[in-house]
C-alpha cells in the first residue's frame, strides 16, 4: 500500500493579528460551507457518541466482556478506551437511562442536547429528590422530568 503525503498546512488569515492554519484542501471552503461541516461534524459526533453508548451498554447487558476474556466492564473499557472506572460508570449509566426515557435518548441522537447535558440528568434521575439539581426547577438548573416525557 502506498503511503499518503501529509499535505503541508497553508497559512490563512481573517486579520493581520489572527492567522488561522488550514490544510490546503480547506483554504477555499467559503464561510458558509464551513458553518455547514463544523454543525453537521458535531451532530455527527453526538451520533456516533450515542452509538458508542448504546453498544456499551449492550457489552454490559449480554456480558460480551467475559467473552473477550475481561474480568468487567470497567476492565474493558479501560483495556480497550482508556476509560477511568467513573467514565465507565457514567457512561453505563447514561446508557440505561437512555432506554427509559426515549425523548431523551433521540434528542441526544439528534444532537440536540449534549453529552455532559445527558449525563447531568441521568444523575438527577438516579439521585431522585436527594440530587442538588432536583428542586431548580426552572431557575436554570437541570429540570426533574415530567412523568410523560417518559413515553413518546
Amino acid at each position: 500500500m502506498a503511503e499518503c503525503a501529509t499535505p503541508e498546512a497553508a497559512p490563512v488569515s481573517t486579520t493581520p493579528e489572527t492567522p488561522i492554519t488550514l490544510m490546503p484542501i480547506q483554504a477555499g471552503i467559503d464561510s458558509k460551507e464551513i458553518h455547514r461541516r463544523a454543525v453537521g461534524s458535531y451532530t455527527t459526533s453526538q451520533r456516533a457518541r450515542y452509538e458508542h453508548i448504546f453498544y456499551l451498554r449492550l457489552v454490559d447487558v449480554r456480558g460480551v466482556y467475559t467473552l473477550e476474556k475481561y474480568s468487567g466492564m470497567v476492565h474493558y473499557c479501560e483495556a480497550l478506551f482508556g476509560y477511568s472506572s467513573r467514565m465507565t460508570k457514567d457512561l453505563l449509566r447514561v446508557g440505561e437511562t437512555l432506554e427509559r426515557f426515549p425523548k431523551l435518548a433521540e434528542a441526544f441522537k439528534r444532537g440536540e442536547i449534549e453529552y455532559s447535558k445527558v449525563r447531568e440528568i441521568t444523575r438527577v434521575v438516579d439521585a431522585g429528590p436527594f440530587h442538588p439539581a432536583y428542586r431548580l426547577g426552572n431557575r436554570g438548573g437541570v429540570a426533574r422530568p415530567r412523568p410523560e416525557a417518559q413515553h413518546p
